[in-house]
């Protein structure tokens, strides 16, 4: 009763006098889920072995429904369209979020095992990149590509390193300018991979800071992003023996990675 208490006065004030882009479209419905549970456990203590998942399941639909009645009380069909559109964004972006939080809690938990095997950087670095040439070509934007001919192998785990570096490059292309240059080298031994990308408001970003969970840098240009990629790509690159770091050089964010051979 308490927790239920709680989370419903913090629902208020949201409601009340946050008037974001993030903390309440997203952070706010996040809550309701909680807040539905609680209010549920209330009266289910035990018994209901998968209840936070039916929980999620209903806010989902209640969340979509709002929308088809929109959709039912609108005639023009540009409007329907565009419902429509918002409806399949808020799936996609409470689905997102779900998988990320699941992601980063099973990273952030000791007794998680991450499966490792021999790994060849050089393919899976070029097979990431091909998945985003369509999207690059899309906004008009032409990467640089400096990938060391000389084939580099690690310990690792190959969906792991893939996702280190699809998260990198989602987060230059949701906050990142027209501009995206990816390398890849050997440095003394180890293996060296560097993801940078143009930014506008480079006195925006904290470099101490982004790679903490739900950090963002502009607000404005985060609605599709969960604020947690950049920390899962940490948690698995130090899962991995590896080390990551952000630097600014000019108007450039720079994402480096270095794993061990």
């Amino acid at each position: 009763i308490i927790s239920f208490l709680v989370i419903f006065c913090i629902e208020v004030f949201i409601a009340l006098y946050i008037r974001d882009s993030f903390i309440r479209p997203y952070m706010g419905d996040a809550l309701v889920v909680v807040l539905v549970y609680s209010f549920v456990r209330i009266f289910i203590p035990t018994g209901v072995p998968r209840l936070p998942f039916y929980v999620f399941l209903f806010a989902c639909f209640v969340e979509v429904l709002q929308y088809f009645q929109l959709m039912e009380t609108c005639e023009d069909q540009e409007e329907q369209r565009r419902y429509m559109k918002i409806i399949q964004e808020r799936i996609g972006s409470l689905k997102e979020m779900l998988e990320e939080l699941f992601t980063f809690t099973k990273l952030k938990n000791d007794s998680f095992h991450l499966e490792m095997s021999s790994c060849c950087i050089n393919k899976i670095l070029k097979d990431t990149i091909f998945s985003y040439y369509d999207e690059w070509t899309g906004r008009g934007i032409e990467p640089e590509i400096q990938i060391t001919d000389k084939l580099l192998f690690m310990n690792g785990n190959e969906q792991g390193i893939q996702r280190i570096f699809q998260n990198i490059i989602k987060n230059g292309l949701d906050h990142g300018e027209k501009k995206i240059s990816i390398s890849l080298e050997e440095v003394e031994n180890n293996i060296r991979i560097q993801i940078k990308n143009q930014v506008c408001h480079v006195e925006k970003i904290n470099v101490d800071q982004v790679f903490e969970r739900f950090y963002k840098a502009d607000e404005a240009r985060s609605k599709t992003s969960s604020g947690l990629g950049l920390s899962i790509a940490k948690e698995l690159v130090l899962r991995m023996d590896g080390k990551i770091s952000a630097r600014i050089e000019g108007n450039e964010f720079c994402v480096e990675i270095v794993f061990p051979k």
